[in-house]
């Protein structure tokens, strides 16, 4: 559970259920931290199952696991947001040698980045992946 007049990374135990709020957030992933953020005039409460903010984007070592990318000019929330925050983004690479792993033996595709990358030409990545955007939520 995430408490205050705005969302952080910590967890509060001195909130009881009889606390009172004006609003409560139900998760806190991309939209949740949002909102909260959106709503900082009022007594706003973050509820949070997992120990860590991000819902589905997960980002362990910069691997994302979870959303990957996002297309300027398309999407231009995305970007204004990441941009307020200071959240670097890069172009994702689709250039480069690819590899297969199976059964713990590597083989060499070439250079088959394009063709493999589910993202297409003009997608932007975050530096250190999509996680990046949720922790600067938690932490503004």
């Amino acid at each position: 559970r995430t408490c205050s007049n705005h969302p952080t990374t910590h967890y509060d135990q001195s909130m009881s259920c009889a606390t009172r709020v004006d609003v409560a957030i139900v998760g806190a992933g991309v939209s949740g931290l949002v909102c909260a953020a959106a709503l900082r005039t009022k007594s706003v409460v973050v509820l949070e199952a997992r120990s860590r903010v991000g819902g589905r984007l997960l980002s362990p070592q910069g691997v994302d696991l979870g959303g990957s990318w996002y297309w300027p000019p398309h999407d231009t929330a995305v970007a204004a947001l990441s941009r307020r925050l200071g959240v670097d983004s890069i172009a994702q690479r689709l250039d480069g040698e690819a590899f297969s792993v199976s059964a713990g033996q590597a083989q060499r595709l070439g250079n088959a980045g394009a063709q493999m990358a589910p993202c297409g030409p003009g997608a932007v990545r975050f530096r250190g992946g999509y996680q990046a955007l949720p922790l600067a939520l938690a932490a503004a």
